[in-house]
């Protein structure tokens, strides 16, 4: 039977189907509701439920890469801002990400700024790690940041009024953070790689002999007065070799080395390696020594000398200046410093390490040898005087002779003619 409304002519009956327009709506409107539910059920992350002891747990989606990602990038931006806005109190500490890294302004810090009651033309300290000072800037000052740095700043009351370093607890800490290599990675040293040593040829052997007693070489430590002729040593000379060389090493005893005559054998390549020895100071005593520095040791010397009286002056000598001690030279010098015008000897201790007040400019402005001239000529006048009496004796001695010898010659010849008249009776 067809459901559409049917007119008839002898009654005015009419079938509408009301109920099934209202099904069919009903059954668009759920068709149209189910794709939108499909996409839903797709947006949505999906949720697996699992037993932990009996009890159901829903597990956690887990990230992407490009949500990894994402969060190591926001790290990178991230600093902490370390302020100071009461005196005596501890700062806040607030770590946050900076949206325009490397570029930072305070003012970005809404929530703080708001809190804190800080205005645009106010201003406040901030820390210069590189200058190692607080400067003076305003909330929209622009700086230049670094991964995780430590901002520090701190409140003014006005531009000529703020806080102190004493005023600000933990701040010793803060600064010592900021030195990079406190915080940054390890730097791991690259060494230089060792030389090939199978393809060298092993060192020679020498024959070494020592002289104790002597001085070293005066080529090594040349000094402005006159130095002492060594016996034994200065006339004579160790042998050269062409493929080695004699070394002096500054100790106490003089060292020749004298190469080894050739072996029949061939070199061993696994000898042992000849320790490489020192090479003599660089700087020379006293020459290259200023007034001031002599005068500092000599007063050092003498101080170790008072508080321990059995250290000799040779072990005092090489504790303070470090270098081989000659007793002849050290005492020479130790007397010209000792006898030398205090005011010249202040006058050049003031002038520092200058070149100018090197020791051996001292010693030819000092006094002492024209002391020792004067009192050589004065030795010299002695002289003359001793010749002078002397002559005067040699003189008076002479007359004393002259007169005793014509004494006796008158003598004999009273005798003689005495003798002749007797002869003649």
């Amino acid at each position: 039977m067809d459901q559409r409304a049917t007119m008839v002519s002898r009654a005015g009956t009419f079938n509408i189907p009301l109920a099934s327009s209202v099904q069919h709506h009903f059954q668009q409107q759920q068709q149209q509701q189910q794709p939108q539910q499909q996409v839903q059920h797709q947006r949505q992350a999906p949720i697996s439920v699992q037993t932990n002891g009996g009890r159901p747990y829903y597990a956690q989606e887990q990230p992407t890469q490009a949500d990894t990602q994402r969060m190591e990038e926001s790290l990178k931006r991230s600093v902490t801002l370390v302020f100071w806005y009461k005196a005596n109190s501890d700062p806040i500490r607030l770590h946050q990400e900076i949206t325009t890294f490397p570029l930072f302004q305070l003012s970005h810090f809404t929530q703080l700024i708001t809190d804190l009651g800080l205005s645009p033309t106010g201003y406040v300290d901030a820390y210069n790690s590189m200058a190692c000072t607080w400067e003076q800037q305003t909330i929209t000052t622009v700086r230049v940041v670094d991964h995780h740095q430590r901002l520090l700043y701190r409140t003014r009351k006005s531009l000529l009024e703020g806080l102190g370093d004493h005023d600000c607890p933990g701040l010793d800490h803060e600064i010592r953070l900021q030195n990079p290599s406190a915080i940054g990675p390890l730097k791991t040293s690259v060494k230089r790689p060792a030389p090939d040593t199978s393809s060298a040829e092993p060192p020679s052997k020498h024959y070494r002999t020592s002289h104790s007693g002597a001085t070293s070489n005066p080529s090594v430590y040349p000094q402005s007065l006159s130095t002492p002729r060594m016996n034994g040593i200065s006339g004579t000379s160790p042998p050269s070799h062409p493929t080695s060389s004699p070394v002096i090493h500054p100790g106490s005893s003089y060292e020749t080395q004298y190469p080894q005559p050739n072996s029949t054998t061939p070199p061993n390549g696994s000898a042992e390696k000849i320790p490489l020895h020192p090479h003599p100071p660089l700087k020379r005593w006293p020459n290259d020594y200023a007034v001031c520095e002599i005068s500092a040791g000599f007063q050092k010397m003498d101080e170790l000398i008072n508080q321990s009286p059995a250290l000799t002056q040779k072990a005092a000598f090489e504790r303070v200046f470090g270098c081989r001690y000659v007793k002849s030279t050290v005492c020479r010098h130790r007397g010209v410093w000792k006898r030398s015008n205090k005011g010249l000897r202040e006058q050049f201790e003031r002038m520092g390490t200058d070149e100018g007040a090197l020791w051996g400019e001292f010693v030819k402005k000092t006094d002492y040898r024209r002391d020792v001239q004067r009192q050589g000529f004065k030795l010299q006048e002695v002289e003359v005087e001793d010749q002078q009496m002397d002559y005067g004796m040699d003189s008076t001695m002479e007359a004393i002779n002259l007169s005793l010898v014509d004494s006796m010659n008158g003598g004999l010849s009273d005798d003689q003619s005495s003798l002749g008249a007797l002869g003649q009776g």
